[in-house]
C-alpha cells in the first residue's frame, strides 16, 4: 500500500473506534423504580409522602405532577420538586386541596440529558380517615383501660370483704 492509502485506512479506522465509544458511552436514560405512597390509601385533603428509587447518571432534577380528580374533572396538577434522600431514592410531600376528590393522577418526571417520565398511576381516595397510630383500628375509643381499672378495683374490693 502507498502513503495515501496508509492514510486513509487510519483514519476510517480511527473514525470507526471513535463512533463505537460515543456509541457504546451514551447516557442510558433514567429508570424510574415504583412510587409509594405513605399512607398507602389517602383520603381528600391528606398530606401523601411519595418516595422513588431512580437511577441514571446526571439526573439534574426529579419532579411528582399529582392531579386530584372526581367524576366530572380533573384538577390542575401540583408540581411538586423531589429532594434526593439516598444514592437512588428521591422523597416529596403533597398536600391534596380539594375535599370532592375520589380519585388522583400521579406520575414522577426525570430531568437528565432528556426528559423521562414514568407511567400514570391512577389511586383511589378512602373515604375514612387514616389511622395514624398503628394499630389498624378506629373503631376502639380506650375503653381497655377503664376495663382494666374496674377489674382491678373489683379484686380489691373482693379481697377487703374477705379479710373482715
Amino acid at each position: 500500500m502507498n502513503n495515501g492509502g496508509n492514510t486513509l485506512f487510519v483514519a476510517i479506522l480511527v473514525l470507526n473506534i471513535f463512533v463505537l465509544t460515543a456509541l457504546t458511552t451514551a447516557i442510558a436514560a433514567p429508570t424510574i423504580g415504583e412510587i409509594t405512597l405513605n399512607p398507602s390509601e389517602p383520603t381528600p385533603q391528606s398530606t401523601i409522602d411519595f418516595s422513588v428509587d431512580i437511577n441514571g447518571d446526571d439526573i439534574s432534577s426529579v419532579w411528582l405532577i399529582v392531579q386530584e380528580c372526581n367524576e366530572n374533572i380533573c384538577y390542575s396538577g401540583q408540581n411538586v420538586s423531589m429532594s434526593k434522600v439516598s444514592v437512588d431514592g428521591y422523597e416529596a410531600e403533597a398536600t391534596l386541596i380539594h375535599a370532592d376528590a375520589t380519585y388522583i393522577k400521579y406520575y414522577v418526571e426525570v430531568q437528565s440529558e432528556e426528559w423521562t417520565k414514568s407511567t400514570y398511576v391512577e389511586l383511589d381516595l378512602s373515604k375514612e380517615p387514616n389511622d395514624h397510630t398503628g394499630n389498624g383500628n378506629n373503631k376502639t375509643p380506650g375503653f381497655e383501660l377503664l376495663l382494666l381499672i374496674m377489674s382491678m378495683m373489683f379484686v380489691v374490693f373482693l379481697m377487703r370483704k374477705r379479710k373482715i
